[in-house]
Formats: C-alpha cells, structure tokens, sequence
C-alpha cells in the first residue's frame, strides 16, 4: 500500500519549553544577562546551543560559550 505525502498520522514530540524559548531569543537576537555559579554575570546573544553549552556573542563582539551546569539563572 502506497502513502500519500502528509498524510502520515504520526505526531511529533512536543519541544520542550526551555528549548523552544532559547530558540527564540537566539531568532531575536536578544540580549541575556547569565548570572553563573561563581556570582559573575556576563551578558550576551546566543548564536547557538546544544544538550551542554550556550554560546554568545557580546556587545563587543567576543564569544563565549559557557557550560550549562555552570549557569544558574539568565534573564532578559
């Protein structure tokens, strides 16, 4: 038997929440502050991430990618 494209009933997996709101800020370009274990704060857009690092461009134009493990909060 012979499926007709799109008509498969299979659902995709919902994107979780933190991955999809990352996705966005990096669409937008927006400016995070990440707030890090040891107290540092750095600022920056994220130009891409993965399942274990954030990386960032900041308004001077270095990039940096930190650790999940070691972010403790960011903000907008």
């Amino acid at each position: 038997m012979e499926m007709a494209v799109g008509t498969t009933r299979e659902r995709l997996s919902p994107i979780p929440q933190h991955i999809a709101e990352l996705t966005k800020f990096r669409d937008e370009r927006k400016q995070l502050t990440f707030t890090l274990m040891n107290g540092q704060t750095i600022e920056g857009a994220i130009r891409w991430f993965d399942e274990e690092t954030i990386h960032l461009v900041t308004a001077d134009r270095q990039e940096i990618t930190l650790f999940l493990h070691a972010i403790v909060s960011y903000r907008t």
